[in-house]
């Protein structure tokens, strides 16, 4: 369900590993409207028309692509001050959906192109956020294809944890589930589960429960890795 509500609502965005707005992006902020989407609702889906440009104020999305046989891909998760959809095609090429409760931002993406056709500076941070994501892809590309089992898991938890450090902590909020991490990595959630548990029993991290990890050796999380 997809609620109205007020611009000044739910503020407070953090910069993460996924594109952030930033005072380039400063001249679209008026153009946009604050809305609240409910849990496993989708905020767009794959073939829909891009229309619009998002903002991630409160909650975490999930990007994904179903396979022919009907398997989940999940291509990123979007958390707070994270932007979503600044590509340069008419047509989503993915699903995005609410984790939990979000509130989201929406940006008109005509208005936004023709600002960014106005304006050189809104351009460039336009590449520059189509440039991370391709890196992204990259990356992700590389951790499927070249890296163990428990190398993905670690890595995922490093790029976690570089995320919640700019919030200043190693104390990680997992808001997505075992599911969604093992369609993130190729893995299934047993094997998810399974490393967790070694990681946990090699005091490389801590678990008090299904959403929170704590990090208690950074050096061995970036050896087990591979980093």
């Amino acid at each position: 369900m997809l609620q109205m509500v007020g611009s000044g609502a739910a503020k407070g965005a953090v910069a993460g590993m996924a594109p952030t707005i930033e005072d380039g992006f400063a001249p679209i902020e008026p153009l946009g409207t604050n809305f609240r989407l409910d849990r496993d609702r989708a905020l767009f889906r794959e073939g829909d028309k891009a229309a619009f440009c998002y903002k991630i104020i409160a909650g975490a999305v999930r990007i994904s692509k179903l396979t022919a046989d009907g398997r989940r891909q999940i291509a990123d998760f979007f958390l707070p001050g994270d932007l979503i959809s600044f590509d340069l095609g008419g047509i989503h090429s993915c699903t995005a959906e609410a984790i939990v409760e979000c509130v989201v931002r929406r940006y008109p993406k005509p208005q936004i192109e023709r600002i960014a056709a106005e304006s050189p500076r809104v351009a460039r941070h336009m590449l520059a956020l189509a440039q991370d994501r391709l890196a992204s892809a990259q990356t992700q590309m590389m951790v499927l294809g070249r890296k163990t089992a428990t190398e993905r898991i670690a890595t995922f938890l490093v790029a976690q944890a570089a995320r919640a450090d700019a919030r200043g902590g190693r104390n990680l909020r997992l808001p997505m589930t075992r599911i969604d991490i093992a369609d993130h990595l190729g893995l299934t959630v047993e094997t998810v589960s399974r490393i967790f548990s070694r990681l946990k029993r090699d005091r490389v991290i801590d678990v008090p429960d299904a959403h929170n990890v704590v990090i208690r050796d950074w050096n061995q999380l970036e050896d087990r890795a591979d980093m």
